[in-house]
């Protein structure tokens, strides 16, 4: 089972393209540089708006991928 989001934000994504095959997203554009900022770029931190695939399990198996 897969949950796969191609995310890349404005359209054409960073332009980097690994293998022919994976396109590297840029949604980190969406950080601030602003120390004060509550969007202030720093580890551990997620773009305020962001999308997250995931699974929902049923009886301890995978059930259904979603995104």
């Amino acid at each position: 089972m897969v949950s796969l989001i191609p995310s890349n934000y404005r359209g054409m994504g960073s332009g980097i393209v690994v293998l022919d095959l994976l396109h590297v997203q840029d949604r980190g554009e969406l950080f601030s540089m602003d120390p004060n900022h509550a969007n202030v770029y720093a580890p551990g931190k997620r773009p305020f708006h962001t999308i997250i695939p995931g699974f929902v399990m049923k009886d301890g198996k995978p059930w259904e991928a979603f995104a």
